[in-house]
């Protein structure tokens, strides 16, 4: 099932493709997953972060984060979750480790459970769950704290709810845009008219007090391929999952404050705690400058760093780095290439509209298969690659102003990139 909203467009594991929720099935199937919760297993202890941060494209963001925190002083431990060798190599594990900082791979942790869907949003409700922490902070990558946060665990709103969430811009309305409103109805929940919807990029969950909630969360994602019709990814079911359990939680009063890009949070007494660059995540090479983001200076440090550290890819892809080509016609054939527009053609199939950018990603006209770039003088030719995060995508060949070549996976469709 392709879904209308979220990152999910591919089918559940084989084996549990059937064990679908529909419309006439979604409350019945609800209240038996909160009757099925399991006890508390009293296995978990302590306080940590967790941050889902796999990829090329999240890693540099998991990367500031980490530094950022611990900068402030934050000694609490951390763990970094990803799907997959794929998403994290070797290298990159090593570059976060001096910082205290375990990588979990969360396709070794589910061999065990064999949790339904497990890629993109509702990897955090996941990690929340199996982490080893009793109390939990989760942070997206592209989140900035402006001071440690140890100090929430200690809140008394923190202590007394047992969970916080912080406000999103839309609020819960049976005007609503979006098809939020009828899932309420479809679960049976009084919708609570005029309270702002959650927004995900930080949550902090006390496992014990908030068991059944985080549970039938995890069973929301778990069927994403459903849930994700009718809200927008991870973000909603937990607001389900609280309201339905009838489970207690603090949320800040204050609301989101946005600057360019960002969506900033703050604590009970309505002072900045985190900064979500939900629209504007860090890479390596040249970030938007956005005014009144504390701490810029510092983040667009730690990246500079992770760039001498690391080539931005994983696994063994070309990716284009100016300042190690000196051949001058290289570097002139690559700087054409990242003036122009082009329409990136799949031959028999789709195309679209594709951007080189100077750190030698892709920025418009990504694909899961077309991330990176790089350009080499090969054998009297100028050769464009195109890879994925792991592995190369296609070698194209410039002639008369058109690259040509062909995918080197699945079906090996003919490529064309031609100026716009």
């Amino acid at each position: 099932m392709i879904l209308k909203y979220g990152k999910l467009s591919h089918p559940p594991k084989p084996e549990l493709a059937h064990d679908f929720v529909t419309v006439e099935t979604a409350r019945a199937r609800t209240e038996r997953a909160i009757l099925d919760t399991p006890a508390y297993p009293n296995t978990y202890s302590g306080r940590g972060i967790v941050i889902p941060g796999g990829g090329a494209k999240y890693f540099p963001g998991a990367y500031v984060l980490i530094r950022m925190l611990r900068q402030f002083g934050c000694e609490l431990p951390i763990q970094l979750w990803y799907i997959g060798e794929k998403e994290v190599s070797a290298k990159m594990r090593a570059l976060v480790a001096p910082y205290g900082v375990e990588c979990v791979d969360a396709e070794q942790v589910n061999e065990i459970e064999n949790f339904r869907i497990l890629k993109g949003w509702p990897l955090k409700a996941y990690a929340i769950f199996h982490s080893p922490f009793k109390d939990v902070l989760l942070l997206d990558a592209d989140n900035v704290p402006t001071c440690d946060p140890t100090w929430l665990f200690d809140s008394v709103q923190f202590e007394r709810r047992g969970a916080i969430f912080w406000p999103d811009i839309e609020r819960t309305s049976n005007c609503a845009p979006s098809y939020t409103p009828r899932i309420w109805e479809m679960l049976g929940i009084k919708l609570p008219e005029g309270l702002p919807e959650f927004e995900s990029a930080q949550v902090m969950i006390d496992k014990e007090k908030c068991w059944r909630a985080l549970y039938l969360c995890k069973w929301f994602n778990e069927h994403s391929d459903f849930f994700y019709q009718w809200v927008y990814g991870d973000k909603e079911t937990f607001n389900l999952a609280w309201r339905k359990t009838h489970t207690p939680f603090a949320m800040p009063t204050r609301p989101i404050h946005g600057i360019p890009y960002t969506l900033c949070q703050h604590d009970f007494s309505g002072t900045r705690l985190f900064q979500h660059r939900n629209s504007a995540k860090w890479r390596l090479g040249r970030n938007k400058v956005i005014p009144d983001f504390w701490y810029e200076s510092d983040c667009v440090n730690y990246l500079r760093e992770l760039d001498v550290l690391w080539d931005g890819t994983i696994g063994a892809v070309h990716k284009w780095r100016p300042n190690s080509q000196t051949d001058p016609q290289v570097r002139r054939v690559a700087s054409e290439l990242m003036l122009l527009t082009w329409i990136y053609r799949l031959v028999g199939g789709s195309e679209r509209v594709m951007r080189f950018e100077p750190d030698g990603t892709i920025d418009q006209g990504q694909g899961l298969y077309e991330r990176v770039w790089d350009v080499q003088y090969e054998c009297g030719n100028f050769v464009l690659y195109i890879s994925s995060e792991v592995a190369q995508t296609c070698r194209l060949v410039l002639a008369g102003g058109v690259w040509r070549g062909d995918w080197e996976i699945e079906s090996r469709p003919t490529v064309n990139l031609l100026p716009r």
